[in-house]
């Protein structure tokens, strides 16, 4: 963007829900000091930056895998119609684990989830366990981790009997990751990402209908 010295902007932020956090419209304000520009972009930049919290998340989750269908909604549907977190807090929503007020682990197994997981749930900061088990999910969004965004310290994925076809991006997940279950997907393959991670100490990737061939000699 150039910008020249006798024109004036003002900077306008607005805030999405979907995979984009943020955009800004430059509109022309002649009332607002050039020099001022720059300092509202950075201060709009360093807002947008900020980690989502871990409500804010959850409803994002909740969005992108159906959540009005789910077989238990409890809390996530109350939130999502704008209760607020007094009423309706965060840690005694269906499957949410908590410490001290923290989302720790969430544990939605068989409960009809379907599509993508947003990526920023990976993203959480105290998020330890992650139980997806027996759903419809054919996209985890391991790909947001390749973003250089916090990292969950996570310790345990399951993703046992679900939809996926591909694990990209899981490579990148935290160091703390020791548990991993990806039985009874729709893998062609055993995904090559997974022998990227280097600290995984248990991995369950049994009943593949579509995979064939040997293993690869990167395990082990």
């Amino acid at each position: 963007i150039l910008i020249r010295s006798d024109t004036n902007f003002s900077i306008n932020q607005r805030q999405h829900t979907e995979e984009q956090l943020c955009s800004w419209q430059l509109v022309c304000d002649h009332s607002i000091p050039s020099s001022m520009f720059v300092l509202a972009a950075l201060l709009s930049l360093a807002s947008c930056s900020q980690a989502l919290s871990d409500r804010d998340t959850l409803l994002r989750f909740y969005s992108f895998t159906n959540g009005k269908r789910w077989y238990n909604n409890t809390g996530w549907q109350e939130s999502a119609d704008g209760a607020d977190s007094e009423k309706v807090p965060v840690c005694s929503w269906y499957g949410v684990t908590c410490e001290q007020d923290a989302v720790t682990g969430l544990d939605l197994s068989a409960n009809n989830l379907k599509g993508k997981v947003a990526h920023h749930l990976w993203a959480m900061p105290s998020l330890t366990s992650v139980n997806l088990e027996d759903n419809l999910i054919d996209d985890a969004g391991f790909e947001g981790l390749e973003d250089g965004e916090e990292k969950a310290p996570i310790k345990e994925i399951i993703l046992a009997d679900n939809e996926l076809t591909s694990l990209a991006g899981i490579e990148f997940a935290s160091e703390t990751l020791r548990t991993l279950r990806i039985s009874s997907n729709d893998f062609d393959r055993l995904p090559q990402e997974i022998f990227q991670l280097k600290h995984l100490k248990s991995l369950a990737a049994a009943n593949m209908a579509g995979m064939t061939g040997t293993l690869s000699t990167m395990i082990g």
